[in-house]
């Protein structure tokens, strides 16, 4: 049986390949941040912490900085991080690489995450490799791109690229990496009813329910990375009992953030009786300062839509890096027009 490096072009990295990974990623920054976050932590807590997803680089021997973070266990995570360099690789050696992942299923949606706006040109150049064809056996992506101002398609050639696969290529967000590279507010006071800790890894269910993007995430990969990575969990105090002394009552989650196996912090969360008491941002300074601590890069990934949470992350300091789109792969089976409405 072949091996996984000899199936499709890539292999599981290393551990002690990391550092010159991160090191080769490190002079692609701020564009490879996605990929250097998730090489980051996968340096510093192991690459077991990484389950159920892996970090993959080409099986050729010549190092380079295609990176792709994926799921080689099973289908429950579609979703990839991919990072390359245009003067290494072709988009066509690329994704004829990602066709052949052999544990995603390629008959329902696939996200590539945070793809750089810098390769979204090379992705729209595989139209030069053929002429798009009516024929609904010729293989082609057709790139489906747009904002709040403007949208647009291009028919593109994938040949073999996506697996002789019919595909639409969508990316319907734009959105931007903001970083944090020193805190401007640490020890927010909060009343004091609250308490700041740490997620336990029974808090998986409430973060992952409440999250809005967790269709290609599953509970128990959110489970691992509250288990591996550090986490922030807001809890309320129980009431005070009439001598003026905390009740033995269990204290209730209700804010939150998490980081991520892909390097990034997310899923933060406040429940809504519990919201403009400045939890949230309490929550994501006290993870920002642990990561920062650990020497870990800090950033999170925000649609230029949701200008809520920009405002927030600008006012605690964290400045806007690249912009970037999660690249939708949708099938012929798949019912494409679920997506775009």
């Amino acid at each position: 049986m072949a091996t996984l490096g000899e199936e499709v072009g890539l292999r599981q990295v290393r551990e002690d390949e990391l550092d010159a990974l991160k090191q080769r990623l490190a002079r692609h920054l701020p564009h490879s941040l996605a990929v250097y976050g998730a090489a980051s932590l996968a340096a510093r807590y192991g690459l077991h912490s990484l389950r159920p997803a892996s970090i993959l680089v080409p099986t050729c021997p010549r190092p380079s900085c295609l990176t792709v973070m994926a799921s080689i266990t099973s289908s429950a995570m579609q979703c990839l991080v991919v990072f390359w360099s245009l003067e290494e690789h072709t988009v066509k050696d690329v994704t004829d690489r990602l066709s052949r992942l052999p544990h995603l299923d390629w008959n329902q949606r696939v996200i590539m995450f945070s793809v750089p706006t810098v390769l979204l040109p090379s992705l729209q150049s595989l139209k030069q490799l053929g002429t798009p064809t009516s024929d609904a056996s010729s293989p082609y992506i057709e790139h489906l791109y747009s904002s709040r101002h403007r949208r647009f398609s291009m028919p593109l050639q994938s040949l073999s690229s996506w697996g002789h696969r019919r595909v639409t290529l969508q990316a319907p967000y734009i959105e931007h990496l903001y970083q944090l590279k020193t805190p401007t507010i640490l020890n927010a006071k909060l009343p004091q009813m609250y308490n700041v800790t740490r997620l336990r890894k029974e808090d998986a269910s409430a973060v992952w329910t409440n999250w809005e993007f967790n269709t290609f995430y599953s509970m128990e990969s959110v489970r691992n990375d509250i288990i591996y990575f550090p986490s922030v969990g807001i809890r309320e105090r129980g009431p005070e009992d009439g001598a003026g002394s905390l009740q033995e009552a269990e204290e209730i989650l209700v804010s939150w953030v998490c980081t991520s196996k892909f390097g990034r912090m997310g899923s933060t969360f406040t429940l809504p009786q519990h919201r403009h008491q400045g939890l949230a941002g309490a929550a994501t300074m006290a993870l920002a300062s642990q990561l920062l601590q650990e020497g870990l890069p800090v950033f999170v990934v925000i649609e230029d839509s949701n200008t809520a949470s920009v405002q927030l992350h600008e006012k605690l300091g964290f400045e806007r890096q690249i912009a970037a789109v999660d690249v939708e792969l949708l099938f012929t089976k798949a019912a494409i027009q679920d997506y775009l409405e």
